[in-house]
This record gives structure tokens, C-alpha cells and sequence, in this order.
């Protein structure tokens, strides 16, 4: 233990862990068997990144292993505390896509599916094979492809709730973090 306890801080600290507990074993069903799929990712790509966000859709935390393949950073990023971009490659049904929109996650603007053949590139044909998956000839879903951008932007000129941006933070930039999403095939910006 850290720091000074007592029996409030001690019943505390038990409420927590008896929380969480529950929520990971009975709320968020997805996390253990996501977690087991990114310890087996770990151990072929020798790095994994996860993701733990508030989901509007879903309206509760929730913590996604992003495949490797699917995140892009700089090419010279030796550290994600460092990097200035960070983007997770999304690919939506038009349900998934719907539901994001109903909850006001992402705007509602006229998007172009990926055809099926956009996604069949050596690595992903390779990856699915070492992962024992084979899309049967009959699912052709229709899929989105989105770039979730995080990034630092600076919109010094751009109206923000009714006043103008042009107080420079502590490092002496206007820049601000944003999270940017964007449709690859039309370049629409959804949120």
C-alpha cells in the first residue's frame, strides 16, 4: 500500500475492486475474451495497443484491442507520448454506422461504402490465414472504412462555442488535442 490508510480509505478501495469486478464479469462481456485475442497478438506481433474510451453507443467504458495493422502513427514515432498523431483504421457495417450517428457521435453526411475488394491486400489475406479466418463466399458485408484521428490542431482562427481560440496554452501553441474522423473513400469529416 501507498501512502497513509485507514478504515474509510481501506472500505473504499474494496467497494472498487468488488465494482469493477462485476462490471468486467457481467457488464462489459466483451473484455476478456478481446484481452485473451490481444495476449495471442502480442505474442506473433510483439506490440499491441489498446483503447479505452467512453462508448456513447454502448453508454458505458469500454476498453478495445486494436490490431496493429489497423493503428498508424508517424513513421519516426519512437514514443506515443511523443507522437503528434495517433489513428485507428475503423471498418463499419451500415448498423454500426447508424447507431454512431443516432447518438450523435458522428454526423449524419452521405458516405461511400469500400468495395470488398479495397480490404483484400497481401498483409490482411496473410494475417487472416495465420488467424484461421476465411470469409465465406455468401457475407458481403457492406463496410466504412474511417480514420479516428487523435491529434493537436490549431484552429486559432476557427470559432469555438461562440469565442475565438488565441490564448496559447502552456508550451506556448494554440494547438489543442482533437479527435478528427474522417471517411477514406469520400474524405467526409464525421465528427
Amino acid at each position: 500500500t501507498r501512502g497513509n490508510t485507514n478504515p474509510e480509505l481501506q472500505a473504499q478501495a474494496e467497494r472498487t475492486e468488488d465494482w469493477f469486478n462485476i462490471f468486467l464479469t457481467e457488464l462489459a462481456h466483451e473484455y476478456y475474451p478481446d484481452f485473451k485475442r490481444m495476449l495471442g497478438w502480442l505474442y506473433w506481433a510483439g506490440t499491441t495497443i489498446r483503447k479505452v474510451y467512453y462508448d456513447p453507443v454502448l453508454r458505458r467504458p469500454t476498453s478495445q484491442f486494436i490490431r496493429p495493422q489497423d493503428f498508424v502513427v508517424n513513421y519516426g514515432t519512437s514514443s506515443l507520448n511523443t507522437c503528434w498523431r495517433m489513428t485507428e483504421v475503423l471498418r463499419l457495417t451500415p448498423r454500426e454506422l447508424e447507431k454512431r450517428q443516432s447518438v450523435r457521435m458522428y454526423r449524419e453526411v452521405d458516405l461511400t461504402p469500400v468495395d470488398e475488394g479495397d480490404n483484400n491486400s497481401k498483409i490482411t489475406n496473410r494475417v487472416d490465414y495465420v488467424e484461421g479466418m476465411n470469409r465465406p463466399g455468401y457475407d458481403k458485408n457492406i463496410t466504412y472504412e474511417l480514420y479516428e484521428c487523435h491529434t493537436y490542431l490549431d484552429l486559432t482562427n476557427y470559432e469555438n462555442n461562440d469565442t475565438l481560440i488565441d490564448e496559447p496554452n502552456e508550451l506556448g501553441s494554440t494547438d489543442l488535442p482533437y479527435i478528427v474522423t474522417i471517411d477514406r473513400k469520400s474524405k467526409a469529416i464525421l465528427a
